[in-house]
């Protein structure tokens, strides 16, 4: 499966002179792929190979992600590119490394490498290396091409498929950061069969979000089904279930995303949640996942709504039982 997201607006590009100086209209205007696949590192896969064609391609790789499948990355690009043509690099991860110095450890390393503004980066792992990486690809020879491969489920749902990139500094979370689509992002379902338990809940505290502000379908889905989608590895029977699942929630955040890229109105759906969930997260020091606090302030935000009268209609009724189970969301995940 393949979407393109992009803006196209109608303007005419060029120069007018206005009272008092000229107006420049340019061509930007910002779009981007998201594929999702199964086996992106299969030689017979040809994604990754096509958006790499005949560049120098600088990958970064976080220790987990390679320790298990670094040798099919290498391997992979191996056979579709000369050997002095690509380099792999494990990134240190974890919000504590989410920082400027390493974004400019991504800079060094690509620069030793010999990448130039035709080159690319590829950034493979969860949320924090496609955020590390991301904002060195704006920032390296004034911006080159980066291809994200989310390996988490809150990357392919969330951080993955927007714009957005950012490091942590001063004590804020993502206080450095910029608009800069990722020339592809691609979703690997493989790499989910893989994700420990914890992983897999911070991702559906994701998913549950979107469910409890656009489709009380997609709610009803995960309620029902909820023990087999939080189970490591997926459980035999509910695969499709689970595709439903993930796609829809990918479709939903790229539908909120898509007319907002630059977030110019800072009132989004997406954010449900965040009134809390980033002062939680700084005030442990990191110590806790992002998504694990997002699970608790998104229970807060559902208790809050309830205790002042707030009815959220996302098509699906039955919001007792929506609180009741963004209740047990949030046990499962803290």
């Amino acid at each position: 499966m393949n979407i393109s997201l992009g803006i196209e607006p109608e303007r005419r590009i060029g120069v007018s002179v206005v009272e008092g100086g000229y107006r420049v209209t340019g061509s930007d205007a910002l779009g981007y792929t998201v594929d999702v696949t199964d086996g992106v590192f299969d030689p017979a896969n040809p994604i990754l190979a096509r958006y790499c064609g005949n560049q120098r391609v600088v990958a970064f790789i976080s220790p987990t992600v390679n320790r298990i499948y670094g040798k099919r990355l290498r391997a992979y690009l191996d056979a579709c590119l000369p050997r002095d043509m690509w380099v792999v690099s494990v990134l240190r991860t974890g919000e504590r490394n989410k920082t400027l110095d390493n974004v400019v450890r991504v800079c060094d390393v690509a620069r030793q490498h010999r990448l130039d503004r035709r080159g690319l980066m590829v950034a493979v792992g969860g949320g924090v290396v496609c955020d590390v990486v991301g904002l060195a690809a704006s920032l390296y020879a004034r911006g080159v091409p980066y291809v994200k491969i989310n390996t988490t489920l809150v990357g392919q749902v969330d951080v993955g498929v927007g714009v957005k990139t950012g490091v942590n500094h001063g004590g804020s979370k993502n206080f450095l950061g910029s608009y800069y689509p990722a020339y592809a992002s691609i979703n690997d379902r493989v790499f989910l069969r893989t994700l420990p338990t914890g992983e897999i809940r911070c991702g559906m505290a994701e998913v549950l979000k979107m469910a409890l502000v656009r489709d009380g379908h997609l709610f009803e889905t995960i309620e029902r089904h909820q023990a087999a989608l939080l189970a490591p590895g997926g459980e035999a029977g509910v695969d499709h279930i689970e595709r439903y699942v993930v796609d829809r929630a990918i479709q939903l955040m790229l539908e909120e995303l898509a007319p907002n890229l630059r977030e110019h109105n800072v009132e989004r759906l997406v954010d449900f949640g965040h009134t809390f969930s980033p002062v939680i997260e700084v005030a442990s020091g990191f110590a806790i996942k992002h998504d694990e606090v997002h699970a608790t302030a998104t229970a807060i935000v559902g208790v809050a709504e309830g205790a002042f009268g707030v009815r959220r209609d996302t098509g699906g009724g039955a919001e007792d039982r929506k609180t009741q189970s963004m209740d047990e969301m949030h046990d499962a995940a803290v």
